[in-house]
């Protein structure tokens, strides 16, 4: 019985690290490219993203809308993702600083 909760534990930490070693290597196609550029031509501004406890993942989202203006997803995207992109180094700017001044708020 503890040899196979062992083995069951260490297939469970193999694949959560292979998730995150995926989730590091993800790329954008070129068509989430082109819309995160547009984006940042545009200045719509990016949302940082938060875990259930309230902390800073280091992630943002983009929400992405049909014709209509509804927001159906998000593409998600690393910080450091973003400011490789020359056309969303200014947004990057503005959603870090946004992020900060609402934790500033939430803390005092």
């Amino acid at each position: 019985m503890a040899v196979s909760r062992l083995s069951f534990s260490a297939l469970i930490l193999a694949a959560l690290t292979t998730g995150v070693a995926q989730a590091d290597s993800m790329k954008l196609t070129s068509a989430e490219h082109e819309t995160v550029v547009q984006a940042c031509e545009l200045g719509l501004p990016f949302i940082p993203v938060e875990s259930d406890f309230g902390y800073q993942t280091g992630q943002f989202a983009l929400p992405v809308s049909d014709d209509g203006g509804d927001v159906h997803s998000a593409i998600i995207l690393e910080e450091a993702s973003l400011r490789t992109i020359p056309e969303c180094k200014g947004e990057v700017e503005d959603a870090i600083a946004r992020r900060d001044d609402a934790e500033d708020t939430r803390s005092s």
